[in-house]
């Protein structure tokens, strides 16, 4: 019973390939150009982030392509930190800028593109400039009160959803 199973197979996988078609094991298709809404899944700080560092993102949604689901929801999304910058001094905001890269499956890697994703803290510069000219005539050392004047660090919350794009058909056993 066994050879004949494997008489069978064999059989098909020729004919198949005979023909041309190539045959897959319950394979799942993502194509190009499918839109993937991603979720933050814990909030994100431009105090602890660094360019080097990760980004806790996972897909929001069960994703379905021709009735057959191709992603779960919440499978793991990578990022690339582009610019991290905590606040600063002179009234500096904190800045997160970052870009969505791809979906982790088991190791593989889909590749995604988004447009880059960037917030800004709140910037105190204008009070930090007000106060060093403002006082100019009444301080010599003026420039010193700015210094400890600093902008806002920015949060992202978790639960912000960003769409990224499938950017090459990938096959998925």
């Amino acid at each position: 019973m066994e050879r004949i199973k494997i008489l069978l197979i064999t059989l098909m996988a020729t004919i198949a390939i005979c023909f041309g078609e190539t045959v897959y094991a319950q394979t799942r298709v993502i194509p190009e150009g499918l839109t993937i809404p991603v979720m933050l899944t814990n909030d994100i700080n431009s105090k602890n982030l660094r360019k080097d560092g990760k980004i806790p993102l996972a897909v929001s949604q069960d994703i379905y392509y021709n009735d057959a689901l191709v992603l779960s929801e919440g499978t793991p999304v990578e990022a690339e930190i582009i610019k991290a910058r905590k606040r600063g001094v002179w009234g500096k905001q904190g800045i997160i800028e970052f870009r969505i890269t791809g979906i982790n499956v088991n190791g593989n890697i889909i590749p995604l593109e988004s447009p880059a994703i960037k917030q800004e803290g709140h910037s105190h510069k204008k009070a930090a400039n007000g106060l060093c000219f403002g006082t100019i005539m009444f301080i010599p050392l003026n420039f010193i009160a700015p210094l400890c004047i600093k902008g806002d660090d920015v949060t992202i919350p978790a639960g912000a959803i960003y769409n990224a794009e499938v950017t090459s058909t990938c096959y998925l056993d």
